[in-house]
């Protein structure tokens, strides 16, 4: 009766896997699913002297700050941090044909991704790496149908897109001495919540 599906699986017992399947039957609908997962390792020897990794607040332990490099006490403060993230996304899609002129398709998206991120922070001519918190969530949806009469065509469609970062900011303490006041603590914000919303319609 022009049913089928299929059922696919690869690395399912790495940390890089996926998993997808579809089902239908042809010239009236399909259907599909999909998990995948992959993560990413910035660095495998990084090593800081920063206290509160993963949070969204870096300070420092006794010693801090110093003139220099050369003289913060890194060989007893540098500590390993296991520098990576994952994202993770489930997908699904649906389309239908309902006759021959008439046909719709929907299609949506979760992607997360968390661990760490790499950035920077200054004051003036002092820099340091900074690990900062990656907590993102972003949903996204697609739709649309399709006519044909003839000679007449037309379609319509939408797409939506929503981020979420549940990490906002992130503040630390800046390890050089400095005789400027207000250069002790150092705050940078994060990328910001935001939508997306497309409406299309064509006809000719």
């Amino acid at each position: 009766d022009g049913l089928q599906g299929s059922l696919e699986g690869q690395d399912l017992g790495l940390r890089s896997r996926a998993l997808s399947g579809d089902i239908g039957q042809q010239g009236v609908f399909r259907a599909r699913l999909g998990y995948a997962e992959i993560t990413r390792h910035t660095m495998g020897d990084a090593k800081t002297p920063f206290l509160g990794v993963g949070g969204d607040d870096l300070t420092l332990p006794a010693g801090y700050p110093a003139l220099s490099t050369a003289t913060m006490p890194l060989a007893a403060t540098l500590q390993p941090v296991d520098v990576q993230n994952r994202r993770r996304r489930l997908d699904a899609g649906l389309s239908w044909t309902f006759s021959p002129d008439v046909s719709a398709q929907l299609s949506a998206r979760h992607d997360v991704r968390d661990g760490l991120q790499r950035l920077s922070g200054s004051f003036f001519a002092n820099a340091s790496q900074l690990w900062a918190p990656l907590d993102q969530t972003i949903d996204s949806v697609a739709a649309s149908a399709d006519f044909r009469r003839g000679a007449l065509t037309a379609s319509v469609g939408y797409q939506g897109s929503w981020f979420r970062n549940d990490a906002s900011s992130l503040t630390w303490t800046n390890p050089f001495q400095s005789a400027s006041v207000g250069t002790q603590r150092g705050q940078m914000a994060l990328a910001p919540d935001n939508a997306f919303n497309q409406v299309m319609a064509a006809a000719a």
